[in-house]
């Protein structure tokens, strides 16, 4: 059987840090409509540099940024660029005029599977908060909808997974 990789092994594979700030992102970002879990965002950070994409946009609340935060991320949000915005449909329109595609992951009438969908870059994707999802007025100014395929009992899975998966697909398509 295979021994498991060092951290410092990991590291020897990686650019230096310095060259990391100099390598283009992925013309991908997300914005966050509203989400209240501390760990979900931290995962997210974790996720979004993982696939190396232009930025993450935390809507509406701030108190987010909490100790399970801080463990979920593990300092990570240093390598991710990411701003905070009070008002989500406010910057959803702002990124729609400077041309982006804007998809939304949510069931909704007219939504898609995400496996289905064809992106236009540069993209970004809307994902809403735990409870309630994205907001009405975010989803007026969406070019579409997508939505993971659940084949269990339950209707769906945690926001940081379905984050994951939907940057994974997108940066894969």
């Amino acid at each position: 059987m295979s021994r498991q990789l060092t951290s410092k092994e990991l590291r020897a594979g990686k650019v230096s840090r310095a060259e990391f700030a100099t390598i283009p992102r992925r013309k991908i970002s997300i914005v966050l409509d509203g989400i209240k879990s501390g760990s979900n965002l931290g995962n997210i950070f974790r996720v979004a540099d993982a696939m190396r994409i232009e930025k993450v946009w935390v809507c509406g609340t701030e108190s987010v940024f909490s100790a399970k935060f801080k463990r979920a991320s593990r300092k990570i949000e240093t390598w991710v660029d990411w701003e905070c915005r009070d008002d989500a449909a406010a910057l959803v329109a702002e990124l729609k005029r400077a041309g982006n595609s804007i998809v939304a992951m949510e069931l909704c009438d007219e939504s898609k599977p995400l496996f289905s969908e064809k992106y236009t870059l540069p993209l970004v994707l809307v994902f809403g908060g735990e409870s309630n999802g994205v907001s009405p007025e975010v989803l007026r100014l969406c070019d579409g909808c997508v939505y993971l395929p659940m084949l269990g009992m339950g209707n769906s899975i945690n926001l940081s997974n379905s984050v994951a998966i939907a940057l994974y697909e997108a940066t894969r398509a």
